[in-house]
């Protein structure tokens, strides 16, 4: 592919993310698939030549992200502005890249700017990550460009939930002289050793400034182990209590080391939002075909954001779609990913 033909699918992806109504879903989707196809190694092999349809377009196994580079060819002549790496990380090091891109940049900020925190571009937020300053990952970085964005000091403020000093420094320090809105940010399960700490300490519950009531948003799942005695709702329940807010102001974010999009949810609502960046469809563990509403099969994305990754995935996440495939339920892990293949059919 021609080099100007690269920098105009480029270009029509980033004016995509930040403006969807300049291009449509079917025309990004299809030209970044001729990309991946052309220049893509460990994505050429699923390849079925050049398409017509969207829903047609190849997707590659979630499994093979952590067993290969899934990214397009270095030798393109195009490389992203930011070439830094986040490296996955589990039981054994994993092979997939993803790279901070412009294109992560402005999935990030189009889909908590219009989703979650309503911001008109001005920081005016204090944010808090409850983390223990993990460096090159994913959500690591999303946090400090989160802050970079929102929090109007600049800074990136960490909260080491397990620290019983830094937890009553934490709660010193907010008073009803704060007049800027509080934002933390955190797992569900840093959220829970959070519990577990301000249980230890002779300390009262936030107080309710004049800022408003804060905002929690929770990245990923909550893990439940044998040795928790708290359910997601009720460990949401006792947030609400402890910075005197309501679980409408909790949010969920569904994030994944293969897609650079997120999907929100909130309070008790069970459906995760869609944002324009990504398509979510339903399929058929056994035969690839779509389901409709109300029907569990295996989660696939289209995400327009991942340019330099992959943009197309089969996930071991089981769903449901709801609401004209608005929203999607994620039910549960599967060990299996389409028995027969990755090529799936429309119904």
């Amino acid at each position: 592919m021609r080099i100007q033909k690269v920098n105009t699918i480029l270009n029509n992806t980033k004016e995509w993310i930040k403006y969807p109504y300049r291009f449509s879903f079917e025309k990004i989707a299809l030209d970044l698939y001729d990309l991946h196809r052309l220049h893509n190694k460990n994505y050429r092999k699923y390849s079925i030549g050049k398409l017509d349809d969207w829903r047609k377009i190849p997707l590659a196994p979630a499994s093979q992200f952590s067993k290969r580079k899934m990214q397009l060819s270095e030798t393109l002549g195009v490389l992203p502005v930011n070439s830094m790496e986040f490296i996955s990380k589990g039981e054994k090091p994993k092979h997939h890249l993803l790279r901070d891109t412009e294109f992560l940049r402005a999935s990030i900020y189009n889909n908590f700017s219009y989703n979650i925190l309503n911001i008109d571009g001005i920081p005016s937020n204090r944010m808090v990550f409850i983390d223990n300053k993990k460096s090159n990952s994913i959500l690591s970085y999303m946090y400090e460009y989160l802050s970079t964005l929102y929090d109007f000091r600049g800074v990136y403020e960490y909260l080491n939930p397990l620290d019983p000093v830094a937890v009553k420094e934490f709660m010193e320090s907010t008073s009803d002289q704060q007049l800027e809105p509080l934002i933390i940010i955190g797992t569900p399960n840093l959220f829970y050793d959070l519990k577990l700490t301000v249980d230890t300490l002779d300390v009262n519950s936030i107080v309710n400034t004049s800022a408003g009531v804060p905002t929690i948003i929770q990245f990923g799942d909550y893990i439940e182990l044998s040795k928790m005695d708290l359910t997601l709702y009720e460990l949401n329940d006792w947030l609400t209590k402890f910075f005197h807010t309501s679980l409408n102001d909790i949010i969920q974010v569904y994030y994944s080391t293969e897609l650079s999009s997120q999907l929100f949810r909130w309070g008790e609502n069970l459906s995760y939002m869609i944002p324009h960046t990504v398509s979510v469809r339903v399929l058929n563990p056994d035969t690839g075909e779509e389901m409709g509403p109300g029907v569990e099969g295996n989660l696939a994305f289209i995400d327009t954001a991942n340019v330099w990754s992959c943009p197309f995935i089969i996930s071991d996440d089981l769903g449901v779609m709801y609401n004209n495939n608005n929203a999607v339920q994620i039910i549960r892990k599967s060990n299996e990913i389409l028995r027969t293949g990755v090529n799936p059919r429309p119904n």
